[in-house]
């Protein structure tokens, strides 16, 4: 009998820690903000932004490409949050990153249609092995007087 309490947790043992997969790491970004110039003036007009975030890793791969998502906010409450996401209904522009893939990450956002409307962004990076890493998304608005 001991013998076979003995085969079945060396079975159990091995198929348990034999099965575990390394966890895949996805690239980590900041919140993003709309940029400031030099006056400290937020880069905002009624029909475009321009907007960054921080790439801080990139999940074990160099990082092939950033960008930014964005949508016109279609919840009316403050609390209820969008997430935009590549392969949704959001307008996707390719931003400009360092060389190292690490670091700021910036990108102009235009084709606000609507005046005194919210929008919902969300930075991405995709590493080399095609993991999406994506920032947790932030609410902007195209009324200038909120600036």
């Amino acid at each position: 009998m001991y013998k076979y309490i003995l085969t079945f947790i060396a079975v159990f043992s091995l198929l348990t820690f034999s099965s575990c997969d390394e966890d895949i790491e996805a690239p980590t970004l900041s919140r993003p903000n709309i940029l400031l110039d030099e006056s400290k003036s937020p880069i905002i007009t009624e029909t475009s932004a321009e907007v960054g975030c921080r790439v801080y890793t990139d999940g074990g791969a160099p990082i092939q490409e950033v960008g930014v998502l964005w949508q016109l906010k279609t919840t009316e409450s403050l609390l209820e949050m969008q997430f935009p996401e590549l392969d949704g209904d959001a307008v996707k522009v390719v931003g400009e990153i360092e060389e190292t893939g690490i670091g700021a990450v910036t990108a102009l956002i235009e084709g606000f249609a609507v005046k005194d409307t919210a929008y919902i962004i969300r930075m991405y990076a995709i590493n080399a092995d095609g993991i999406v890493g994506y920032s947790y998304p932030t609410r902007i608005s195209n009324n200038l007087s909120d600036y």
